[in-house]
């Protein structure tokens, strides 16, 4: 991230003409699965839908603009990382928070929603249920946590 030095080279297989940011999500999947650590790495744009993510060091990563759709992140350690923790629900839901395309995104397990659209979700399909109270809760705390931060103005 510093020095642009190349910390790790990962064997993937995929289109030639296939986009940068599924380049990156396949080798940072990889690198994953051989425990590297993705502590301050730019994982800009890329690509992590359905990447199991659980217990990964992330520290310091940038994530701007990253596809978290499908990804768990449960356990990861995101110390430093532009994405926030949210908190958990009281059934066990991990719910995170980072912006994409100047959108503030929730991830909650295999949800992923614009901020808005995560609370018309949880008000159609939890209104009036402890779940969904905490999904409000937990979406107005992103909310707040991100402005606080200056991602949102």
């Amino acid at each position: 991230r510093w020095t642009q030095a190349v910390q790790f080279t990962a064997e993937i297989d995929c289109a030639e003409d296939a986009s940068i940011s599924v380049k990156i999500g396949l080798a940072v999947k990889w690198a994953v699965n051989a425990k590297a650590n993705l502590g301050g790495a730019n994982l800009r744009d890329a690509n992590l839908g359905g990447a199991n993510l659980r217990g990964a060091n992330l520290g310091g990563a940038n994530l701007g603009g990253a596809d978290l759709g499908g990804a768990d992140l449960g356990g990861a350690d995101l110390g430093g990382a532009d994405l926030l923790n949210c908190g958990n629900r009281s059934d066990g839901y991990e719910f995170f928070a980072h912006m994409k395309d100047d959108v503030l995104w929730i991830k909650a397990g295999c949800r992923y929603f614009s901020l808005a659209d995560a609370r018309k979700h949880w008000a159609e399909t939890r209104a009036g249920t402890q779940c969904g109270d905490e999904s409000i809760a937990i979406c107005d705390h992103a909310e707040r946590m991100a402005r606080i931060r200056g991602w949102l103005t």
